[in-house]
């Protein structure tokens, strides 16, 4: 076992010298290359200078209702659902990226109305940003197994210009959050968020 592992070290040694680290990024470039080349024929409009990462997930069939503005990268394993249709009732979404943004990985964005995000927005990881819930808290409703529920929106989410969206945020349908404003990591926004405020907590509170 110990030789093995030894020839397993030279074996390793030997790729990292010809197969080097600089190869290794001009490899992933040019798959990113190819990669934004080719998802760019599935969404409505991807700008300038743009970047989609590989593992992005689109749901809900209504991509070509998204739309992403230049210089924005959207890093790997996001998904963004557009559902144009669920549980037989038909919707209108949108989702519009700003320029410039820099939206994180495993960010989850989700729309049955309309999220419009500004320019020069920054999201850390595992954010979540949804224009609807399924079904309502009447007790009806809640008899329903919730992925056979009527899907329900209490209206768009504009995100301003220049936000900063921490860490595992939640953002929720109905909301206005102003230029400026600092979402704190882990917060749950229900209600609007001033321009220039920071933000914080469950549910979001001014802060400062």
């Amino acid at each position: 076992m110990r030789y093995f592992k030894k020839i397993i070290k030279i074996f390793i040694h030997v790729v990292s010298i010809i197969y080097t680290y600089n190869m290794y990024k001009k490899y992933k470039y040019l798959q990113q290359i190819l990669f934004n080349e080719w998802i760019k024929h599935f969404v409505g409009f991807i700008g300038d200078g743009s970047s989609l990462a590989p593992g992005i997930q689109f749901q809900g069939g209504g991509q070509r209702n998204i739309y992403i503005g230049n210089n924005t990268c959207i890093a790997k394993n996001c998904i963004l659902g557009c559902w144009k249709e669920y549980i037989n009732v038909i919707y209108n979404p949108r989702i519009i990226i700003g320029d410039n943004c820099c939206i994180g990985e495993y960010n989850h964005i989700t729309s049955i109305n309309e999220i419009i995000i500004g320019n020069g927005v920054l999201t850390g990881r595992y954010v979540y940003i949804s224009d609807n819930n399924h079904g309502d808290c009447e007790y009806n409703t809640l008899l329903q197994q919730p992925l056979k529920r009527e899907l329900n929106s209490k209206g768009a989410v504009h995100i301003g210009n220049n936000v900063w969206i921490g860490d595992k945020v939640s953002i929720l349908s109905g909301v206005k959050i102003g230029d400026g404003a600092v979402i704190a990591a882990n917060a749950v926004v229900t209600k609007d968020v001033p321009a220039y405020s920071v933000v914080g907590g469950v549910p979001a509170k001014i802060i400062k």
